[in-house]
């Protein structure tokens, strides 16, 4: 079967090379590029991996004594980028088997033989942000995605993965806000002044931290005019805010994280 990606598509015969054909006027035009290496029976059904049209990758299982799975540039099929035999038996993974269609999900690939399934990831991590590393260490995948996206919150506690990251804790570890979390009532000068102290392992490489304050829990503010820094090290930020607590009025703090 074929496969469609940014108006090409993509055919594996069975003896032959994979093919690239566009699609021009609402025809299937010329080929376009083609791979190197050919494909025994039953051909190719090929899969492909991108970021939305861009850095398109095709993967292509081989049915073979020795599985193999191979990728090439979408743009170009002669360029190969990776297969299974370039690290010796390193990568090797079972037996051949036919009709597979390689499944990629989560920045892994999985490629099925007659015994089993083979899983493929990243083996360098030197391109990998630090907050990709924790997803990686936690999740086994470094992505944004299921239960390692930023905002999801495996350990059911309603604090998010980006959260906890910034302040060192456990995302699969149940925890409460005042585990880094804390709020009180500070007098200075005569007046009386909501503060926040933040409690971190360490500053998180690539995040920012933001305490916001708010009089009605809709409208937050920061910066230098609304919210004061008393102390700042790598292990705990306290900020107060800069608008004196009066009777009978509601002020409000919280912590913001975002990736720089």
């Amino acid at each position: 079967m074929p496969a469609y990606f940014n108006g090409t598509l993509y055919y594996g015969a069975v003896g032959d090379r994979i093919k690239a054909f566009p699609f021009q006027n609402a025809r299937l035009g010329v080929r376009s590029s083609q791979t190197s290496s050919t494909f025994v029976y039953p051909g190719v059904t090929p899969s492909i991996s991108a970021n939305g049209t861009a850095d398109g990758i095709l993967w292509a299982a081989r049915n073979t004594t020795t599985a193999g799975l191979h990728a090439y540039a979408a743009t170009n099929l002669a360029v190969e980028l990776f297969n299974t035999d370039q690290s010796g038996t390193r990568d090797h993974f079972g037996a051949g088997n036919k009709f597979i269609t390689p499944t990629i999900a989560s920045a892994r690939v999985y490629v099925g033989t007659t015994t089993g399934v083979g899983v493929f990831g990243l083996l360098d991590q030197s391109s990998l942000t630090p907050l990709q590393v924790w997803r990686d260490a936690h999740f086994g995948n470094p992505s944004n995605v299921g239960a390692g996206a930023n905002g999801a919150s495996p350990a059911g506690d309603g604090i998010p993965n980006l959260i906890k990251y910034a302040v060192g804790l456990d995302p699969m570890t149940p925890t409460t806000s005042s585990a880094f979390l804390s709020g009180s009532i500070v007098e200075d000068g005569g007046e009386k002044y909501l503060t926040a102290t933040i409690t971190r392992a360490a500053e998180a490489p690539g995040i920012n931290y933001a305490v916001e304050v708010s009089s009605d829990l809709f409208t937050w503010t920061s910066g230098p005019t609304e919210i004061v820094t008393l102390s700042d090290s790598p292990t705990q930020l306290v900020v107060r805010d800069n608008t004196p607590v009066q009777d009978f009025m509601a002020r409000f703090l919280r912590l913001r994280v975002s990736t720089q």
